[in-house]
């Protein structure tokens, strides 16, 4: 039922520790003061090994939620309301798509062309605009963590990208539903969030 729909949903609005994997543990930095995140003189290779060192951290636990996510999905495929016999699945993509429409006039690679949204695609999707958003702030905060991003190891972190889908999908084949981390979309709203590293 509605209510059902409506747990599972906004269980996915709380983005499933999106936010938290986001955050930085860090409150030493004061408000306005941006663009002043840099290294002291002679510590520019080890804060570059160091801030990989954590976009590898960051794409493992990244990997480990898509994988929570795609069995959460599995569940709902399977399962079904016990009054209307209409599958979970299908409850979830009929209030992602009426949530869309609502909100519409919000930017986001995701539109209905490319066919309802799946559990998995709904926490995909956020998960990618709230890394876009992260990597934002973190660029705004350091022109250096631009410079070593978006520059210096721009390629690394593209590698980084498609080891991380091809691990998803690695994972989530040969199962009972179709697999993850294959498609144009996933790629397509993966590399958009790096678009802050590169303006």
């Amino acid at each position: 039922n509605n209510n059902n729909v409506k747990e599972t949903t906004s269980s996915e609005n709380k983005h499933a520790g999106i936010k938290s994997t986001f955050s930085s543990k860090s409150k030493s930095r004061k408000k306005g003061k941006v663009g002043l995140l840099k290294p002291p003189a002679g510590m520019e290779e080890e804060w570059k090994l160091a801030l990989w060192a954590r976009m590898e951290k960051l794409e493992t636990i990244l990997r480990a939620w898509a994988l929570r996510i795609w069995n959460l999905q599995r569940v709902l495929a399977k399962k079904r309301d016990p009054s209307t016999h209409v599958r979970f699945a299908d409850q979830v993509a009929a209030y992602a798509l009426k949530q869309w429409k609502q909100n519409r006039h919000i930017e986001t690679v995701y539109t209905p062309d490319d066919g309802p949204e799946t559990v998995y695609q709904r926490y995909w999707r956020l998960m990618c605009e709230e890394a876009q958003n992260q990597y934002e702030r973190a660029t705004k905060a350091s022109p250096f963590i631009r410079t070593v991003l978006g520059v210096q190891y721009y390629p690394k972190l593209r590698r980084l990208q498609r080891i991380m889908l091809a691990r998803i999908n690695q994972s989530t084949a040969n199962k009972s539903v179709p697999p993850v981390g294959g498609s144009a979309l996933e790629r397509r709203q993966l590399l958009h969030s790096l678009t802050p590293y590169l303006s």
